[in-house]
């Protein structure tokens, strides 16, 4: 560590998906801006451990097992030689070794300063950073001769493996928030305004340190508007419409009610179903199983609900999301011309049936 003082716009403490939108959208404004990372690469568990590397391995999987293939030709192409781990894991290092590049070229044609180390607070505009990688090789642990685990009262219990299932704490111990007065809550979340200003107004929070959602999609989003407000930029909020998506096999995908919160409300909908078995692209693809449900309030056939379960169903889902951001009723997919074949023509189709559903 040196005595180095330095002088910034902006310091952003971590490097993850909230962290680097915080650092791009102040220096796209001509801010000098510093970004503290503790990993050599830049990107935090979305690029690095968690979003990008588990979709890229599912990728994978689903390419080398032939799943795909098998349902598209009706011939088994599956590999005809064991798989090892570098041919599973080959392509997810060169996604995340384009993502990295492609971070670190944007920060420095933005002209942003990136130090790799860890950072905590002095006071309320001083961050002290050590420098050096928390980077390291971990000792592993074997679980072949099994698990030993001692319970309060005493007791032991013993398996073949330990699926922790703990929650999330959030990463702010170390940061010296005690020194300036931030606030924190359970599991060390930081509680933050509408503006994702903390109680010390110069000192914002985004990302999983301020909790539930904690996705990287919401957390750019809580950056971008958390970093706006601080230079006066202005800008409309988050909005409340926030897919979900589960990137299983089938991916699973939705936005907006659901058929239980509406009948809880007492809200009177109608439904509109269409199967990607009947749909020319879903035919295509080989999916005979996936589905899309559009939930339409019944006295104007508002779009209020969108979901879908099938391939690519986390990509589908955006067309009603954009919809019913619009306020859209279910005559925007009747009236409106799709490509075809394409999987967005399953909104025309169950817009459709939704209307054969209105009473009379």
């Amino acid at each position: 560590m040196t005595n180095d003082l330095k002088t910034y716009d902006l310091v952003v403490m971590g490097g993850g998906p909230a962290g680097v939108i915080a650092a791009t959208e102040a220096s796209r404004f001509g801010k000098s801006v510093a970004l503290v990372d503790s990993h050599q690469e830049i990107g935090g568990a979305g690029i690095n451990t968690g979003t990008v590397p588990s979709k890229t391995l599912r990728e994978t999987a689903l390419a080398l097992s032939g799943l795909k293939s098998r349902n598209l030709y009706g011939v088994d192409l599956s590999l005809r030689r064991e798989v090892t781990v570098a041919d599973f894991l080959g392509h997810e290092e060169r996604v995340k070794d384009a993502f990295h590049a492609s971070i670190t070229q944007r920060l420095q044609v933005l002209k942003a300063t990136t130090y790799c180390g860890t950072s905590s607070f002095l006071d309320a505009h001083t961050i002290q950073v050590n420098l050096g990688s928390e980077d390291g090789e971990k000792d592993p642990c074997a679980l072949g001769g099994g698990v030993r685990l001692e319970l309060f009262s005493g007791a032991a219990l013993r398996g073949d493996a330990v699926l922790v299932a703990a929650g999330r704490q959030s990463n702010t111990a170390k940061l010296g928030l005690e020194k300036v007065g931030v606030k924190t809550g359970e599991r060390g979340i930081i509680p933050v305004n509408e503006h994702f200003q903390t109680n010390i107004e110069n000192i914002y929070g985004a990302g999983d340190v301020i909790g539930f959602p904690a996705l990287a999609s919401t957390s750019m989003e809580q950056a971008r508007r958390a970093v706006r407000h601080a230079l006066g930029l202005g800008g409309s909020p988050i909005s409340p419409l926030l897919p979900n998506g589960i990137y299983t096999i089938p991916e699973v995908s939705m936005v907006g009610e659901t058929e239980e919160s509406l009948k809880k409300k007492g809200v009177a909908y109608i439904v509109g179903r269409a199967n990607y078995w009947e749909n020319a692209r879903g035919r295509i693809i080989g999916d005979q199983d996936g589905f899309l449900k559009l939930l339409f309030r019944q006295d104007d056939l508002k779009l209020i609900g969108v979901h879908v379960l099938g391939d690519l169903a986390t990509e589908v889902v955006h067309i009603g999301l954009v919809a019913m951001m619009c306020n859209a009723s279910a005559n925007l997919f009747v009236d409106a011309c799709l490509n075809l074949p394409s999987l967005g023509m399953l909104y025309k189709t169950a817009a459709l049936n939704a209307l054969q559903n209105v009473p009379p």
